[in-house]
């Protein structure tokens, strides 16, 4: 038997390349036809899921090359400060759109050691995620990215909706239901959970863990990171 051109993975991999120039396209042409248009709430729908995807293709790309040693995202020492406002202005158009703020709130965590551009793509697709739940009661949102420090040593990057609540449960559930429910965090979201799932699989690519965190009355998802020692003494 002949040997295989590719594995199911590299096969993935390019399948995943290759859709991202046409939702690039229908991104793009969606995005400037809105703006032509004046009131194009529909063509800001559609330019905000093919953004949607292609970030979830880029996430899952970077986990996938390092999953697969194609890849090394080498830790370093990153302020979260930035990596947190970076996020908020990748979703602030996606956002506005959904009568939704983002606050950052960059707080006392200190440097910590991650690979910038995994830290920032796990953390938007945590945030992506927290914008397809839906609260109990109607009304404008408000999205917190939050960096604190818990037990006055382990940092948390997190991401929390005061008006929703979530325990540990909830991500047990959802990594169980993954790849088979459209509901995978209940009726809070219709979502598939592969938010979470690839935010998982980059946080687990630069010595993260993603949990359920808790902070100052709210609950969310949280990447617990490695506290960089060597910021700490400059």
């Amino acid at each position: 038997m002949d040997q295989l051109l590719a594995t199911p993975e590299q096969i993935l991999g390019s399948l995943a390349r290759e859709l991202k120039h046409p939702l690039a396209y229908i991104a793009r042409h969606a995005e400037l036809s809105a703006m032509e248009n004046g009131d194009g709430v529909a063509l800001s729908a559609i330019a905000a899921s093919a953004s949607d995807a292609l970030m979830l293709i880029d996430g899952y790309l970077l986990s996938a090359r390092s999953e697969y040693g194609q890849l090394q995202l080498p830790l370093e020492p990153i302020g979260l400060g930035s990596i947190l406002y970076d996020v908020a202005h990748s979703l602030g158009q996606t956002a506005r759109d959904q009568d939704c703020a983002i606050e950052v709130v960059a707080g006392h965590a200190g440097p910590v050691m991650a690979h910038g551009e995994g830290l920032r793509a796990a953390l938007t697709c945590l945030a992506s995620q927290m914008l397809l739940c839906d609260p109990e009661e109607p009304g404008p949102r408000i999205i917190r990215l939050s960096a604190y420090k818990q037990y006055a040593h382990d940092p948390i990057a997190a991401v929390f909706d005061p008006a929703l609540d979530f325990s540990q449960k909830d991500l047990s559930t959802a990594r169980r239901l993954q790849g088979i429910s459209h509901m995978a965090l209940g009726s809070r979201s219709s979502g598939s959970g592969v938010h979470l799932a690839i935010a998982e699989s980059l946080a687990q690519s630069i010595g993260a863990r993603l949990s359920v965190v808790r902070h100052r009355g709210m609950s969310g998802f949280g990447l617990r990171l490695i506290k960089s020692d060597q910021l700490q003494l400059i």
